[in-house]
């Protein structure tokens, strides 16, 4: 028998009086903080009882007298004012909600990095302009330069900076001051390396503070406008966080990282992502600091560091997220109230929101795949929305056709990546994050009958590899906090892990005979070709002037292998595969990613930033052009065993958008 729903006078008075004075404590310690969500209200409540228990809450003497039992009430009180819809409306009527509709503010061409004037009334950001700088960028021509943009105000922004000489990206990752008087800037130089830059808001004479060279971060302003922090290189493979002076030049080092890891790290957009501390974001009152520290490849911490009044650390720097997943893009910034921080994080990006200490999970915004950067000023927020489809394309050899394999799930974003035929020429297999993670999928070798091979739900997998009877695919997968090694059948099944350790290991390949994997490990110091049993045991390690992605040739006499550089490019190298001394086979392959190795020869894209397929001919050391794609090529070249079509990943859509959103609670 169905009952009457209990009204809400009902339920209020059977509320004990110390929930409501609970939670006006809450309200009193932050007038502008929303409980929209039971996780915010556990959050404040775990605070005000922690004051409780110590002696620090003052005024409630009627809950104090029953310390041991006033906690249940508490939260089963404040559950029932949740589900009668009472704290949602606190602490003012029409509070709008997070996933508010977001609008753009630049449309055109592609825009980065956005950061709020003081009052919140003006953006500042990187703009390419009215260009679409899609095949710019790719060729390593796009100019990006500063521009200020006055919210609601029409007409085109002003333009602040002009980065001398044909100088790659140009002005990047702004910052403007809390006092008002200056926006930080990262500059490219000509030599590769890039500058930390001072410049007035309205224009003028700007100022170098310092070298930024190898890191690719926004930098971050104290409160006071003083000082600026910044990712700075402790050794070739990691990072800590150090502040700067500008009037005097001192500095100051505000977190410190260590590692007993070999020599990890990727590369991105042509800057080392090496361990360590990186993207900066102080508090309000400056007493914290919050900021990333990549444990292992692709895996990343949130941290907040306590800091004295004169910006000293004080004590650890304390994890309030302990894995995420996928490149943080921006660092994460602060909502008004200073309890909660705002990231981008995952793969694709999505924007994250998650309370201090990190008591509780982050939440997920309601914001469409590919937020990036996010800034916050009062009630506003803009983030970057970065379009983007990866597509894996197919060439027929003999008839010179080219036409689309597997395209994105959706038509906002997708990525399809690291094609491999298997040996049977029936089946491809690829990465994809049409699920909205990374994982590992197969194809027939039309296109069709697409199969979602692996669900570790979040860590990034890929880099498949077919055993030579086609039977068995190898992979990595970063579940474990680092880059392991997998097996698993291709027909699918549970993974089977092979590697262990607390080191990276990546990117596997199988021998002619299917009885070895290779794969990169850091964990002689510096990444190494490795190899173990299909069946597991102990790794034996292959080369030892370093090694990173191993193709063993058909007829097994010899190993091809990449070296690491962060910077992309690397030569192609061939030893025995018994051991003995490396050549130089190719001098520039634009990157591990694309490449593939055949009993004819070597398909190669030569040179970072080209997008021109060549063959090497094993038989006459000739090289010729295969194929000149239209778009951008993206992480991903395969041939099939007959050497009749060729499969690559194409960048087929990219534009990044700045988009604005009202109320932003």
């Amino acid at each position: 028998m169905n009952q009457e729903p209990e009204p809400v006078s009902s339920i209020r008075k059977q509320i004990p009086p110390e929930v409501g004075r609970i939670v006006a404590r809450c309200l009193r310690k932050d007038p502008d903080r929303r409980f929209q969500h039971m996780d915010d209200l556990k959050v404040a409540l775990e605070e005000i009882k922690e004051e409780s228990d110590s002696g620090a809450l003052k005024g409630l003497a009627a809950v104090g007298k029953k310390r041991r039992h006033w906690w249940p009430w508490v939260v089963g009180g404040a559950a029932v004012l949740l589900s009668a819809g009472l704290i949602w409306r606190w602490p003012r009527e029409g509070t709008p909600p997070e996933d508010f509709r977001p609008v753009p503010l630049i449309s055109t061409g592609n825009s980065c990095c956005p950061t709020f004037s003081p009052d919140g009334t003006k953006v500042a950001f990187s703009w390419t302009g009215e260009q679409n700088a899609t095949a710019e960028a790719a060729a390593g021509r796009a100019h990006w330069e500063i521009y200020v943009k006055q919210i609601g105000a029409p007409g085109n922004p002003t333009r602040l900076t002009t980065t001398p000489g044909e100088i790659r990206w140009g002005a990047g990752d702004s910052a403007w001051s809390p006092d008002d008087r200056w926006i930080a800037y990262r500059r490219n130089r000509t030599d590769g390396g890039s500058d930390l830059v001072i410049i007035p808001p309205l224009g003028g004479p700007e100022r170098t503070v310092a070298d930024l060279s190898g890191v690719a971060e926004v930098p971050a302003w104290t409160p006071d406008g003083k000082w600026l922090a910044f990712p700075q290189k402790d050794s070739p493979i990691t990072t800590s966080i150090w502040a700067i002076a500008i009037d005097t030049g001192d500095r100051r080092r505000l977190t410190t990282f260590t590692t007993n890891a070999g020599g990890s790290g990727f590369s991105t957009g042509g800057y080392d992502r090496v361990l360590g501390d990186s993207a900066p974001s102080f508090s309000a009152d400056g007493r914290s600091l919050a900021f990333y520290r990549q444990v292992s490849d692709s895996v990343f911490q949130l941290r907040v560091q306590s800091l004295t009044r004169d910006l000293q650390p004080d004590g650890q720097a304390k994890i309030v997220v302990d894995r995420i997943h996928g490149l943080p893009d921006g660092g994460p910034v602060w909502t008004t109230g200073g309890r909660e921080l705002v990231y981008s994080a995952g793969h694709p990006n999505f924007l994250w929101r998650v309370a201090i200490p990190g008591k509780q999970p982050p939440r997920r915004l309601a914001y469409p795949a590919s937020a990036l950067q996010p800034a916050l000023a009062r009630n506003r927020l803009v983030y970057p929305w970065y379009i983007t489809n990866s597509n894996l394309w197919r060439l027929d050899v003999r008839t010179g056709e080219r036409k689309p394999l597997v395209s994105s799930a959706s038509s906002v974003w997708g990525m399809n990546i690291h094609p491999q035929f298997s040996p049977d020429g029936r089946t491809i297999a690829f990465d994809s994050d049409r699920t909205g993670d990374r994982e590992v999928w197969t194809c027939d070798v039309d296109g069709s009958n697409c199969q979602q091979l692996t669900t570790f739900g979040g860590p990034i997998g890929g880099n498949p590899r077919w055993s030579p009877d086609s039977r068995w695919i190898a992979f990595d997968s970063r579940t474990p906090g680092n880059p392991e090694i997998y097996v698993m059948a291709a027909d699918g099944g549970a993974p089977r892990r092979l590697t262990a350790t607390a080191f990276n290991n990546m990117v596997p390949s199988w021998s002619h005979d299917g009885r070895w994997i290779y794969f990169s490990s850091d964990r002689s110091g510096r990444y190494e070709v490795w190899k173990m049993s299909k069946d597991g045991g102990e790794a034996v390690q292959v080369t030892q002037a370093g090694g990173f992605a191993t193709f063993e040739s058909p007829d097994g006499k010899y190993l091809y292998y990449t070296k690491f550089n962060p910077q992309g490019t690397t030569p192609l190298f061939r030893m025995p595969a018994g051991g003995g001394e490396e050549v130089q086979v190719v001098p520039s392959v634009g990157s591990w990613e694309l490449l593939c190795v055949t009993s004819k020869g070597v398909y190669f894209v030569p040179g970072e930033g080209a997008k021109t397929i060549r063959f090497l001919d094993a038989g006459s050391g000739k090289v010729r052009t295969l194929a000149t794609p239209d778009k951008p090529l993206e992480a991903g070249l395969a041939v099939s065993p007959d050497g009749e079509f060729v499969v690559w990943s194409q960048r087929d859509r990219e534009t990044i958008n700045l988009m604005l959103v009202e109320g932003f609670r």
